[in-house]
């Protein structure tokens, strides 16, 4: 940033709408520092003004940042079409405004809660903390999914030892939803006592139909 020759009355830092501005920058970038107001909507807010594009935020007299407020509150009343703002055709009101800072949270959160309410698609995928917009999620996202959504609690082991030294020692003190793991654990062992474990032990099947397309019991022959 070049030089910039400070008067007496030049303010540093702003507060605006919850958000503290800069008042060294323009004042269509300061504005975009307010959440809920881009580059297209701050130029269009100053033009309304009569504001001039090449003034500091900090050279802003009170007058002038009451105005840009006004025009910022109230967008459809300056003439401000309707597709320009972030909030049309509100589902409880029917309004169209321009949310900003806190409303914006405010709003976001209220129609994220809704969409759970009714069980909607969307609104279930936030529940769940997985991702929303139909991306694919079978190769991607592996390695920071826990941060999208909270986690529900602790998810089955991955280790196969702790598994096997549980079996052993007959303790799961301090680790839930492992019961799952110990399962397969055993299951496998049972199919290794058998035989059926392995590349060349396991016995080739055949399906009768009486036994597997009826009612009957479900029965396999094993070729020799």
């Amino acid at each position: 940033m070049g030089s910039l020759i400070v008067g007496d009355d030049f303010q540093h830092i702003l507060r605006v709408l919850n958000t503290n501005v800069d008042g060294r920058t323009k004042v269509m970038y300061a504005l975009t520092q307010i959440r809920g107001i881009g580059r297209r909507f701050a130029n269009v807010v100053c033009k309304k003004a009569e504001i001039d594009m090449g003034k500091r935020a900090g050279e802003l007299s009170a007058a002038e940042l009451e105005s840009l407020m006004v025009i910022v509150a109230n967008p459809r009343q300056f003439r401000i079409p309707d597709w320009f703002l972030n909030r049309q055709k509100d589902y409880k009101d029917g309004k169209y405004v321009q949310l900003t800072s806190n409303a914006l949270d405010t709003k976001l959160r209220d129609d994220l809660e809704r969409l759970k309410k009714i069980r909607n698609h969307r609104g279930l995928r936030h529940y769940w903390g997985i991702r929303v917009r139909g991306q694919h999620t079978k190769t991607t996202g592996r390695r920071k999914a826990s941060s999208r959504g909270a986690r529900r609690g602790p998810g089955p082991p991955r280790c196969a030892a702790w598994a096997e030294r549980t079996l052993r020692t007959g303790s799961t003190t301090g680790v839930g939803g492992c019961e799952g793991a110990i399962d397969r654990l055993s299951a496998r062992r049972g199919r290794a006592r058998m035989g059926l474990c392995g590349r060349g032990s396991r016995p080739r099947l055949s399906r009768r139909a009486n036994g597997w397309n009826s009612g009957g019991r479900n029965e396999a022959v094993a070729i020799a």
